[in-house]
């Protein structure tokens, strides 16, 4: 593997490397994945390939018979009422006849009841005649579609063992044997969790309004990473309306007809509308990869997308020269507090703008001509990546990124297929599924890594072995497996989200105790005094709706699945991403 990784040292393209390289080699590693998890489950490929060939076949078969059979429905349709309109078409002579003034003789009436009744028993005799050929048809249908529902329950019989293959990180290895020098664990184990703070100085980055969802931790060269998705809250505020209609009577001057002017009473009305604004919860999901390197330790700059990063052509060149310039007269005007210089990369300083940096000398560590190339490539590129969707943040050893597509995207879900969809009876297209799912993830978690990648320093293993993962847990980890049990733990008075806090309880290092907070609602109106259009000051009802916290705490084990469960736990277990998780009585 060192032989490998030296292979993608300096230059490593992210985009081109992903798109030539680990694409590629990701899609035939998740084929051969899948084809292990057949031959492990002892699926009989050529029963199924042909099950599914008569499936196809008699589908198709389905799909004549009933379009022939709504077709003679249709037919049978217009000939009933043909021949109603038909039976009662001397009727409709008759009244347009006595509507015109017109008379019909004798001869005419009989000739229009003659005619009627042929069209009348013509109709019914074409109703019947196609009565006689829908009900084989209909019956064709019938045994058609019993015999597509038994080839397609043979055959999801016959690929039932292949659902007992999927499990939680079954896709880890395949991410692995792609992107040399990346190792994942199987769970967040409170080792990597402690490296981070004790070695890194990281800060909780997960604070007491926010509860982490899903995570991934790992190491890229030694060097400890984790991606948290988060649930986060906060109290904002939202405005109700309400109205109320007033009547009232006010005395009109007009003139009459003889020229005098006298007084009327007219009624008035008006809706008056009045507004509230009151407290209103919050909630919203985020992501973020952690990193801790040894690379420019005291470095410290951030930055945000940039719209230059979407702008193409001669547009793209102007506006990147116009904001360079803008940096080089900051970089001169030394009253600004500005300790930064300009690079000879005119794009990167523009699309990056990191100017809020306080090393210079670290930051060309990080960003050597190679770095700066590779991360505009990064920014612009939109095919195969994201582009400019992430915030970069450097505080000493720790590299923070929020790249939005993580943001409320499950990148750890089992790559199983939906229920009841056409995969669970036809093994090719669980195949194609299975490794475009997995194709999507790995694009996901890759690109959420790109930032980092498109450093070559970054690269550079750490300079001592990583600690080995330990079996506990980590705190983050427990938030996470309590929100894949959020049911367990909501409180059943809550109207909103809720917001799961996991902490460890006691000396046992498999027991947290677990709090959901949220918020009950309680209907309400304020009456808000409001001057009408008839002088006086009206009390207009506006209902609201007071939110008031409202949490529950339960006691939740958590232990590694390949470990035996803890003395007392039998019962309510969940397996999440290698750990067991019960609830205690």
């Amino acid at each position: 593997m060192t032989n490998q990784l030296e292979n993608y040292r300096e230059p490593f393209h992210p985009i081109t490397t992903y798109r030539d390289e680990f694409a590629p080699q990701y899609h035939r590693h998740a084929q051969n994945l899948f084809n292990e998890m057949v031959e492990k489950a002892e699926i009989d490929v050529d029963k199924n390939e042909v099950l599914n060939l008569r499936i196809s076949k008699v589908a198709n078969e389905l799909a004549a018979q009933t379009s022939i059979l709504n077709k003679f429905r249709t037919q049978r349709v217009f000939a009933i009422l043909g021949s109603i309109l038909a039976a009662i078409s001397p009727a409709i002579v008759n009244a347009i006849a006595q509507y015109e003034g017109m008379f019909l003789l004798p001869i005419g009436w009989v000739i229009s009841a003659l005619a009627a009744a042929g069209l009348t028993g013509l109709g019914i005799w074409g109703a019947v005649k196609l009565t006689n050929k829908i009900q084989p048809i209909r019956e064709q249908v019938a045994d058609d579609s019993a015999r597509k529902a038994n080839y397609i329950s043979e055959a999801a019989a016959g690929l039932a063992p292949l659902k007992d293959t999927y499990h939680w990180n079954m896709l880890d290895k395949v991410t692995e044997q792609t992107v040399p020098g990346l190792q994942l664990d199987p769970y967040v184990p409170s080792s990597r969790e402690y490296d981070l703070f004790a070695n890194y100085g990281l800060q909780q980055p997960v604070g007491p309004d926010s509860s982490v969802v899903a995570t991934q931790s790992g190491t890229y060269n030694g060097n400890p990473f984790v991606i948290l998705q988060t649930r986060n809250f906060q109290m904002g505020s939202k405005t109700y309306s309400g109205s109320l209609l007033i009547t009232w009577v006010e005395m009109e001057t007009y003139t009459d007809s003889n020229g005098r002017v006298r007084t009327r009473p007219v009624t008035r009305t008006q809706t008056l509308v009045a507004q509230v604004t009151k407290p209103f919860p919050t909630y919203w999901p985020d992501a973020k990869v952690i990193m801790g390197t040894e690379a420019a330790p005291n470095l410290s700059f951030s930055r945000a997308p940039s719209k230059l990063s979407s702008l193409e052509g001669k547009r793209a060149e102007r506006k990147v020269n116009r904001a360079v310039n803008k940096l080089e007269k900051q970089a001169r005007n030394v009253n600004d507090g500005n300790n930064f210089t300009v690079t000879a990369n005119r794009d990167f300083d523009a699309l990056f703008s990191a100017i809020n940096r306080n090393d210079e000398v670290q930051f060309r560590v990080l960003f050597t001509p190679a770095a700066q190339q590779q991360m505009v490539e990064l920014l612009r590129e939109k095919q195969h990546g994201y582009g400019d969707n992430f915030e970069f943040n450097k505080a000493g050893p720790i590299i923070t990124i929020r790249p939005q597509h993580l943001i409320g995207n499950d990148f750890t879900a089992v790559p199983a297929p939906a229920p009841e969809s056409s995969e669970h009876w036809n093994l090719a297209e669980q195949a194609d599924g299975f490794t475009n799912r997995a194709a999507a993830q790995f694009r996901d978690q890759y690109h959420a890594l790109a930032p980092i990648l498109a450093i070559p320093v970054l690269h550079e293993p750490r300079s001592e072995p990583a600690p080995e993962p330990s079996t506990q847990p980590a705190q983050w980890e427990a938030e996470a497996n309590a929100n894949y049990r959020y049911g367990d733990f909501a409180p059943p008075a809550s109207v909103t989200e809720n917001i799961i806090k996991a902490r460890p309880f006691g000396d046992d290092p498999s027991q947290f105790v677990v709090t959901a907070t949220g918020f009950a609602g309680e209907e309400r109106v304020a009456f808000v005094p409001t001057f009408g259009g008839d002088g006086r000051v009206h009390a207009v009802p506006v209902p609201w709706v007071e939110y008031l916290p409202v949490s529950r705490t339960e006691t939740m084990r958590l232990w590694d699945a390949r470990e035996a469960a803890p003395v007392g736990v039998s019962r309510g277990i969940i397996n999440r991403r290698g750990l067991n998780s019960a609830l205690d009585v």
